[in-house]
């Protein structure tokens, strides 16, 4: 634990939030705060603090130290004061220039992966890493956002933050439909939810340099609050940069799955009974990945299949058998785009989709907000001519955005065809069979088909198109920062 050596200033924690005035520009600060009376550190942010042309003011939730005094100080040391207030004044929000229409970004503040993803109910929850205090990977916290569709997002308050055991990186939702955890003491309560999380304990002041581990939080009120399991960690310090659980439950092992990213590009598997108490059960490798693994099921043909997946949307194909996975497909690409990243699908839902989120990791020119998250997707396992394929499409929902559709058909095309398009979202869907090469130019970007070598090229990426179908369909999603082809 750090300690203070002499008093510095003080502050009442009073209300929700304090106000730390910020510019991107300025060179970066640690703020600390440590308790009046013992001196212990009890909270530490990496900022960009700026007393003189601030172009911005983060709001830092410390809603959780109401009524307790700090002495505060910066590393290194500046003049600096901090206001107080419960209510973030955000006035002309998501009108700003350049603020994503049809993609969830923050209020104020970094986003990267999503993490948590789960419907409960009727409600959709997704949770994200998150730095309230700045733009880049600092602070990491859970953000919290829901949604009854799967596009309109209400931002909640955050759910994990930073502690003792370190900063709270990427991880994931499962609800305890049967309450097997025993958490829910209430017999009438809702089913707990569950959040599995890193404590990087390397990472922040505050944590001292400790070793990564996996812990657990959870909910008893449906999602409303949380609060970390008294027994953590639920996995201990395994090696290296152990991180990202994703958890789920396999039928065919008849226990929970626990994927955890060791490094290099291998994994580790681990099963429990309770989601409480963890075996480590094998070790697997995806070739060319890391991090942020993500699994879920199919039946194709009759068979039950699992993709397996990392932060790089690399993937393998396979089975459970005799209590082991056996991958049956070497490592595929999904995304060719690097930008999308940390893909995420959603736990419980029900209607046989498999649905899921990355993070686009595009360096936005926002003052109060980076990144975004990608429209969510429905995912599918096809087999064509004996190979699996993981497939990413737009959900349907997506259609309920719709101001207007127009439909040109402008039969074969022998010179330029123009649509008028304004600086807005914009869903373009393209069908039809391509003789010779066709380019296409949205807003200064170029598309080109090229027949002839079978690919698509869209800036640096080159996309590999089907040799044994005739027509091409080409979908791509226009917003203020971004194009997503499909």
């Amino acid at each position: 634990m750090i300690k203070r050596e002499d008093d510095g200033m003080k502050i009442a924690i009073e209300k929700k939030y304090i106000c730390i005035p910020t510019n991107m520009s300025a060179s970066s600060k640690t703020l600390c705060f440590y308790d009046s009376e013992t001196k212990d550190m009890v909270l530490d942010l990496e900022c960009r603090l700026d007393m003189i042309d601030p172009n911005y003011t983060a709001y830092v939730d410390v809603s959780r130290f109401i009524g307790r005094v700090f002495e505060c100080d910066t590393i290194p040391s500046m003049d600096f004061r901090l206001e107080q207030v419960d209510v973030r004044p955000l006035d002309n929000l998501y009108n700003e220039p350049y603020r994503p229409h049809s993609h969830f970004s923050a209020a104020i503040g970094f986003i990267n992966d999503p993490n948590g993803m789960i419907k409960y109910g009727d409600t959709y929850h997704m949770f994200f890493q998150y730095n309230p205090a700045g733009m880049c990977v600092s602070n990491m916290s859970w953000g919290h956002a829901v949604s009854r569709d799967l596009l309109h997002w209400r931002e909640l308050d955050v759910a994990l933050f930073p502690d003792e055991t370190g900063t709270k990186y990427s991880g994931s939702a499962i609800e305890d439909t049967h309450n097997v955890s025993g958490l829910q003491k209430d017999p009438n309560g809702p089913s707990p939810i569950l959040l599995f999380y890193t404590a990087a304990g390397d990472r922040g002041l505050i944590a001292g340099g400790k070793k990564r581990t996996q812990g657990l939080a959870y909910s008893v009120d449906g999602g409303e609050t949380f609060r970390l399991y008294e027994c953590n960690p639920v996995i201990d310090h395994v090696e290296g940069y152990n991180r990202d659980p994703k958890v789920v439950w396999v039928e065919e092992l008849e226990r929970f799955l626990l994927m955890l990213y060791m490094g290099d590009d291998r994994y580790c598997l681990f099963s429990s009974k309770n989601l409480l108490d963890w075996e480590n059960m094998q070790e697997i490798s995806i070739e060319g990945e890391h991090e942020c693994p993500d699994l879920y099921s199919y039946v194709v043909d009759g068979e039950k299949y699992w993709v397996l997946t990392g932060a790089s949307d690399v993937y393998v194909v396979g089975r459970f058998v005799d209590g082991r996975f056996a991958s049956e497909t070497e490592p595929k690409r999904l995304c060719p785009f690097r930008c999308s990243y940390a893909g995420q699908s959603i736990s419980g839902i029900d209607d046989g989709r498999v649905v899921r989120v990355t993070c686009e990791q595009l360096s936005m020119p926002c003052t109060r907000t980076n990144r975004q998250m990608s429209i969510p997707m429905e995912m599918a396992l096809v087999r064509e001519h004996g190979e699996f394929f993981l497939t990413a499409n737009p959900i349907r929902e997506l259609s309920s955005l719709y101001l207007t559709s127009e439909c040109f058909e402008p039969g074969k095309l022998t010179a330029p065809f123009a649509l008028p398009l304004k600086e807005r979202a914009y869903d373009i869907h393209l069908k039809g069979e391509f003789e010779g090469d066709l380019q296409i130019r949205i807003f200064g970007q170029i598309l080109k088909v090229n027949e002839k070598d079978n690919c698509i090229t869209f800036g640096r990426a080159v996309i590999s198109t089907s040799q044994f179908r005739e027509s091409k369909d080409i979908r791509i999603l226009v917003d203020r920062c971004s194009l997503e082809l499909f």
